[in-house]
């Protein structure tokens, strides 16, 4: 049965958003930036900063209290301008006006640099000696759409070999020929890195098939401090009425060009929820806090995770008193996006919260056709580059509006596609509608929230991902006992629904009080007794994100960290088995490739792999792991077994017993850490068993 208090609440909360405002927000907000012509607020910009100020002023003007700017340490990107002219171009055709946008990189001095193009193709190790590309500019086409994982190494590359500026482009999942893309880099570049268009690129490579000499001048006006910058998260807050608690709205308010939907509409949507709230005379009982985060696609140069730094310093550096006491992140993407279904995606066992409030959720307006039945915790493994991945690696469990699955579908159905980090994130896709819907369905999850004495989790989702997962049959044929394992994940599989059930009877309870009068003393004696519980299951949740969850090479999250080494074991026993037959090209191409960073080895020089494999797992990096610190696994190269199979290949050599010796060693390696990954989550199982039925004997008690 619902509660009618509830459904009061949240109406009366979506009938005062102010969408107008959210849409003027953003006009006056896109006028901000670094460039006159594109935009853009970079990490540590003046921009950036003036941004962050302006988001202060509308928090203190809509009546948000404790305002304040948290300083970030954070490279300092001050983009002003870029221009490329052609030397020697016949008058006849004409100059062609080539305008790029700045990669975190150095700038020129006002003579700029004058040097001979040279086309790097993809900037391969190989590409790169054969270019000869000292001295000269290289010209450079992205290897792969938007989350390819190659520019950082191919920028690398090319410095390596000399070049003295870049020009890049992309060719895949771009909008146009007129589309530029960027990235942000990983090590510290020392030379102007420029993203451009295919349209320019493909000019260029016109002009260099003509005339075998063509010289650039490229003139960069930018700013460039690895590490001497400031950046500013926005925090303030509406303060609870009955409870110290609290739950934390967010979206980062740094930005490539003027991209509307990445990320200033989720800018007007966290201020839109911000006024909501204070324009309906809602009356949070727990504290709603509005964080705003700098350096999210920037900040942390030298690092494998040089994005999401002005949100992992807030939580895990200048808040981390929020976590044991913050009940839910409601993080913000691309919310003008219209798209089919409005889908949310959120931290394994938290998924009960969503489908319990969908009966509570206001009816769409517009902006998309529906709600989406299900909800998934996969997505947000995957989506760690989204700000939500800061707060669950502080033990803050995370709810974001799903703004990427329609994108990644076959065919896809996103209009977003092609505009990625882009010039072409601009009003031709921005949807007031979607505006409207992402502030009234995540407003009324907040408010659902808040209006619940506990927090429910559901933590026999744990338990079924591991056997769905983990291949038992396969761990015993490895030699590894199972029984302990499986004894573990039943017991917890009893106790966290015993728990459940628990919960949600007493939540149950208090919203039938709640709808027959319950006197304010009685809702605080209800919420302090809630928050002990509350305090209890986050710490749960902390112990499974801490215990279980571990990082990719390619910088995604798994919630089984064994699963990865049995994986990885799997791939390179396939690879002992093609060798064995003499395929070597199958070993490459159907196993190792899978396996870490070992692709790379095949394209990158050994220095670049190796400095790679350090900042994902070595310990000269584990200062500027960011979010994934303490979520290391092993991660491995192979560099002269893949480059030696490679060669191999090619001439259809026959004998590959060293190969195989090198592999059956690796194999052993990642099996003992196998090994102790599995007891690691065994007792982590184990003793979350013993905390949920310690909780469930405290509340019957």
């Amino acid at each position: 049965m619902k509660s009618q208090t509830l459904l009061n609440e949240i109406g009366g909360f979506c009938s005062f958003i102010d969408l107008d405002y959210q849409v003027n927000f953003v006009k006056e907000y896109a006028q901000i930036g670094d460039n006159p012509q594109f935009g853009g607020k970079h990490c540590g910009s003046d921009a950036e900063h003036e941004g962050s100020n302006y988001i202060a002023e509308e928090l203190k003007k809509i009546g948000v209290k404790k305002v304040e700017l948290l300083e970030v340490p954070t490279c300092r990107y001050q983009f002003n301008d870029a221009k490329v002219q052609i030397s020697g171009i016949p008058a006849e055709q004409g100059e062609r006006e080539i305008k790029p946008f700045g990669y975190a990189s150095p700038g020129t001095n006002e003579e700029g640099i004058t040097a001979r193009l040279v086309d790097a193709g993809k900037a391969t190790k190989e590409e790169c000696e054969n270019a000869n590309l000292k001295g000269k500019i290289a010209l450079i086409e992205d290897m792969g759409g938007l989350a390819s994982e190659n520019l950082p190494e191919q920028i690398e590359e090319a410095i390596l070999h000399g070049a003295k500026a870049l020009l890049i482009y992309a060719t895949k999942e771009i909008l146009d020929e007129n589309t530029i893309r960027v990235q942000f880099p990983r090590m510290v570049p020392t030379v102007p890195v420029l993203g451009i268009s295919k349209a320019d690129a493909l000019y260029l490579k016109e002009l260099l098939s003509a005339k075998r000499d063509l010289t650039l001048k490229i003139a960069v006006d930018a700013d460039f401090l690895p590490d001497g910058g400031v950046t500013y998260n926005v925090v303030g807050e509406i303060p609870g009425s009955i409870s110290d608690e609290q739950i934390v709205y967010t979206a980062h308010l740094d930005h490539f060009f003027r991209c509307l939907q990445d990320n200033m509409a989720s800018c007007a949507t966290v201020l839109g929820i911000a006024k909501t709230i204070m324009g309906s005379g809602y009356k949070p009982k727990r504290t709603i806090i509005f964080a705003f985060h700098g350096s999210h696609e920037c900040g942390l140069i030298n690092s494998k995770y040089s994005y999401l730094h002005g949100a992992t310093t807030l939580t895990h550096k200048l808040r981390p008193q929020w976590t044991g006491k913050t009940l839910a992140q409601i993080n913000f993407e691309y919310t003008a996006l219209k798209l089919n279904a409005l889908d949310t995606m959120t931290t394994i066992g938290s998924e009960i919260t969503v489908d319990s409030y969908k009966e509570y959720a206001p009816k769409l307006t517009g902006g998309f056709q529906r709600i989406a039945e299900s909800v998934s915790s996969e997505k947000a493994a995957a989506v760690t580059y989204c700000d939500a991945v800061a707060y669950t690696s502080a033990g803050i469990p995370s709810f974001t509006n799903d703004s990427m699955s329609e994108q990644m579908l076959e065919p896809p159905t996103s209009p977003y596609c092609g505009r990625d980090h882009s010039n072409k994130d601009n009003w031709e896709i921005f949807e007031p509608g979607a505006l409207a819907d992402n502030g009234r369905f995540y407003g009324g999850l907040g408010i659902y929230l808040d209006q619940l004495p506990y927090e429910e989790f559901d933590f026999s989702k744990q338990t079924a991902r591991y056997r769905d997962y983990v291949d038992f049959t396969e761990l015993e044929e490895n030699g590894i006992e199972t029984t302990k394992i499986i004894a573990c994940l039943d017991r917890l599989d009893v106790a966290a629904k015993e728990l459940l059930t628990e919960l949600k009877a007493k939540n149950e309870a208090y919203l039938i009080a709640l709808d027959n009068s319950i006197t304010e003393a009685e809702q605080r004696e209800t919420f302090a007794a809630a928050a002990a519980v509350n305090q209890e299951t986050l710490a749960v949740y902390d112990l499974f994100q801490r215990e279980l969850d571990r990082v990719t090479s390619g910088g995604a999250l798994i919630y089984i960290g064994s699963l990865k080494h049995m994986e990885t074991i799997a791939f390179m026993t396939g690879a002992v088995e093609y060798l064995q037959n003499g395929c070597a090209k199958e070993a490459l191409e159907e196993c190792l490739i899978m396996v870490d960073i070992c692709e790379k080895s095949l394209y990158f020089s050994e220095k670049i792999i190796d400095e790679l494999q350090k900042q994902i797992a070595g310990e000269e990096y584990a200062d500027r792991r960011s979010w994934a610190s303490g979520k290391e696994t092993s991660c491995l190269a192979l560099y002269d077994l893949m480059n030696r199979l490679k060669a191999k290949a090619a001439q259809e050599a026959s004998d590959f017993d060293e190969e195989i010796e090198l592999l059956y060693e690796a194999i052993g390696s990642e099996m003992a850490c196998a090994m102790k990954a599995l007891e690691r989550e065994c007792q982590c199982m184990a003793a979350a068993a013993e905390k949920l039925y310690g909780i469930t004997k405290k509340m019957k008690g």
